[in-house]
């Protein structure tokens, strides 16, 4: 979820089936960090990404109860069981922030051209 939301790793374990309007196909949560409110239209992989997770209460019961720096070991553990270097778990955040800014400046119309 990381990768389709863009989202903080303790906003994203933290949130929950309630936060989905699943008629609208949309997640909306409010940052830990900043207080502002976060509203995204999800696209047919995140669905199908959501699907397959609880459809009440949180969507990552393991990891909600986890602190950020736990969530941050296991991911580092899991890296190096798979032999993959170079990346955290940022890395998604970049990367949804960077295919974020590479669709406004593809779109037509926009002054970031």
């Amino acid at each position: 979820m990381l990768w389709h939301v863009g989202g903080a790793q303790t906003d994203v374990a933290k949130l929950t089936a309630e936060d989905v309007d699943w008629q609208e196909r949309t997640i909306s949560y409010t940052r830990k960090k900043t207080g502002v409110l976060v509203h995204l239209t999800l696209g047919n992989d995140a669905m199908k990404v959501l699907e397959t997770l609880p459809r009440t209460g949180p969507l990552f019961p393991r990891l909600a109860e986890l602190s950020a720096s736990e969530r941050s070991s296991w991911f580092r553990h899991k890296l190096r069981k798979l032999n993959i270097t170079g990346i955290s778990l940022h890395s998604y955040r970049s990367a949804w922030a960077e295919r974020a800014r590479q669709s406004v400046i593809g779109s037509p119309g926009s002054r970031l051209r």
